[in-house]
């Protein structure tokens, strides 16, 4: 493999940068004469480990287009916005969620959040509590959630809870659609 040679302008010609060994610089072949102009010194940057780079995203899944209400429920997962993916315990993961919920009447209250595979809203983090509000009140939500140490397949999802005697709904219309999004944010 061809090692690449990094060149410089000088007096309007192409010349190789002076220097030996890790260290490279600009001026004559001598590092500590005045007229070195720029000297890097590759001992001084520490190792870049890829391995932790973030991978980006995993997993989307843009939610219906229907409203849906759910009544007098516990947790019940909202259809259609499941991301599945198959994890790496070496992994951090985040799991970004959006919906827009509407309430039903002035008392409806509840909870909506991201779920794993069953409809169990995760705390903290991943959740918000609702209501009451004015009736039909369109609530823009934006739920985020970061985990590691997750090995296998795995679920996310949005999930919804509406008090005894209450009901809400999930808004999908095309400009307030949901969706989920699952990133491979870096090593641990």
């Amino acid at each position: 493999m061809a090692v690449p040679e990094v060149l410089v302008r000088i007096d309007g010609a192409w010349v190789p940068l002076g220097g030996g060994g890790d260290e490279v610089f600009v001026g004559p072949d001598a590092p500590a004469d005045s007229a070195v102009e720029l000297w890097y010194d590759t001992d001084a940057i520490p190792a870049l480990d890829i391995a932790k780079l973030p991978r980006g995203q995993v997993g989307y899944q843009l939610g219906p287009t229907t409203d849906t209400i759910f009544s007098n429920t516990g947790s019940v997962a909202i259809p259609g916005t499941a991301v599945t993916w198959t994890a790496d315990p070496t992994r951090r993961y985040r799991t970004t969620a959006t919906a827009s919920i509407n309430f039903t009447s002035a008392t409806a209250a509840g909870t909506i959040g991201i779920s794993g595979s069953n409809p169990t809203i995760m705390v903290p983090g991943g959740y918000s509590s609702l209501g009451p509000v004015a009736a039909s009140a369109n609530i823009p939500i934006h739920l985020s959630v970061v985990e590691s140490g997750l090995s296998g397949p795995q679920t996310r999802q949005l999930a919804i809870a509406a008090n005894a005697g209450t009901s809400l709904m999930y808004v999908g219309t095309y400009a307030r659609q949901g969706s989920t999004l699952v990133e491979d944010i870096g090593g641990v």
